[in-house]
């Protein structure tokens, strides 16, 4: 294979091996810092044939998804067991890899097999000939591959990486471990790292274990320009299905070089000798080297996201998706629940933006048990409008609810300069037994940095400040 000019992704991810600098988890206020070095190689599994379950959904994906002879994007492809499977039934596949474990011994052995007696796979070695590769592709399996990258805005680089070589209505099978009792065990608070653990005390390289919840795979896929399509029932795994859309609200707010600067290497940080992270002090030269750097959290790409969209009805569609996105990402799973998108009513002629069940604790709970206000379901109307959202908007959220629904419901927006007349036209609604809030613009911004600062009870405080302006 012809070697592909070095990205600038290279630099950070020309290995497996990932290193870095961070608080003591035992004594995160000190000046006290561990290095924990990563090989992420180490977390492929040591069978070479898929399991049955797999064999079952990867049956079932490409039978009612693809067309004979699809294409397949099988990323962190490991020792190529399901790209074997799927080469046998007929796909052309692209396995996506560090060159270090196609180089094992067992994995000499399945690229061989794959090159020699399938003339329809090809590699792509993780990160240049991946970012470079021209094909396009109708399905991309990540199969227990996000879950164990240690930095977290390079799984969204993974996903906007896939939503760029998928076709037009290509399919993404996100397949991840949920609620594994031996990782239940092992990721305990002395072993933290980022937004997950470090996993391996008796070795001296560590893998990275974190586990998403449904509600977070579907946020960030939203936001990532992809709808949910299905999942599957898998044991100890959330399996879900998603199909590429038209809008992507937040592939641009990342990229290559931003995550190069904000993740620098330090050379200084050697292999690990010893099974314990090694141990050293903070100073003017030995700094942390985060995987998780507050500018490039989930939140501070939504904002980004958010600030990137111009206001206007030609951009209403990934206003929406995104506002979708993140309000998933604020409250799902405990506080909202079950989310529909251009829900349709009154026997098809009309449609709501966004309806979500509610949840069972926080500040949508609280609305019936509290307030008295009837809220079976959380009605939610998005405007990209430049200008104030007026009576209408106001009307026709205010029509979207009834005793059967709910009385209650969300105008999101961008900006409102006369907050007194928003105000009074939702106390207005109260007169008809109905209760509106809205949240624009900067209203979301504050919900998202709450979020990022861990601090999730001011988030219903903060809504709570908004219903009781409208209430009193």
């Amino acid at each position: 294979m012809t070697p592909t000019p070095r990205s600038p992704a290279s630099a950070l991810w020309s290995s497996p091996i990932y290193r870095f600098r961070v608080p003591d988890p035992a004594r995160p206020q000190g000046n006290q810092l561990i290095e924990v070095v990563f090989d992420v190689t180490l977390s492929a599994p040591s069978f070479d044939r898929p399991s049955a379950v797999m064999k079952r959904v990867l049956t079932k994906v490409t039978s009612d998804h693809l067309r004979s002879g699809g294409t397949i994007l099988d990323f962190g492809a490991g020792k190529l067991r399901n790209s074997l499977f799927l080469l046998r039934r007929g796909f052309r596949v692209g396995g996506v890899e560090f060159e270090k474990l196609s180089q094992t011994n067992a994995g000499k052995t399945a690229y061989h097999n794959a090159r020699t007696r399938h003339r329809k796979f090809w590699t792509l070695v993780y990160p240049d000939d991946f970012l470079a590769a021209p094909q396009t592709f109708d399905l991309a399996l990540l199969v227990n591959v996000l879950n164990i990258m240690p930095v977290p805005a390079e799984r969204l680089l993974v996903i906007q990486e896939s939503y760029r070589k998928l076709n037009a209505g290509g399919h993404v099978l996100w397949y991840s471990q949920y609620g594994d009792a031996d990782y239940k065990k092992r990721c305990t608070d002395d072993v933290r790292f980022g937004d997950g653990y470090y996993i391996g005390k008796n070795r001296r390289f560590k893998t990275f274990y974190r586990e998403y919840s449904a509600a977070e795979m579907d946020s960030v896929m939203v936001a990532n320009g992809f709808e949910f399509v299905k999942s599957f029932v898998v044991p100890r795994n959330h399996v879900r299905l998603y199909r590429k859309t038209d809008v992507a609200p937040v592939t641009h707010a990342l990229t290559l070089a931003e995550l190069q600067r904000q993740i620098p290497r330090d050379a200084r940080i050697a292999d690990p000798k010893e099974k314990r992270p090694k141990r050293v002090r903070r100073t003017a030269t030995v700094k942390e080297i985060r995987p998780d750097p507050r500018s490039l959290s989930v939140e501070e790409r939504f904002i980004a996201g958010l600030k990137d969209i111009p206001p206007g009805r030609k951009h209403a569609s990934k206003y929406h998706s995104l506002i979708a996105a993140i309000l998933g990402y604020l409250f799902m799973p405990d506080r909202l629940r079950r989310k529909k998108e251009e829900f349709e009513v009154d026997q098809g002629r009309k449609r709501i933006d966004i309806v979500y069940t509610r949840g069972d604790v926080g500040f949508f709970d609280r609305l019936d048990a509290h307030h008295h206000i009837q809220s079976p379901l959380i009605i939610i109307e998005c405007k990209n409008y430049s200008e104030d959202v007026t009576n209408p908007e106001m009307d026709q959220l205010q029509g979207r609810l009834n005793a059967g629904r709910g009385l209650f419901g969300l105008l999101v927006c961008r900006r409102n300069d006369d907050q007194e007349a928003v105000v009074a036209r939702c106390r207005a609604a109260r007169k008809d037994g109905k209760t509106l809030i809205v949240l624009e613009d900067a209203d979301i911004l504050q919900l998202l940095r709450r979020r990022l600062a861990g601090k999730a009870d001011e988030i219903d405080d903060y809504l709570e400040d908004k219903l009781l302006q409208v209430i009193d």
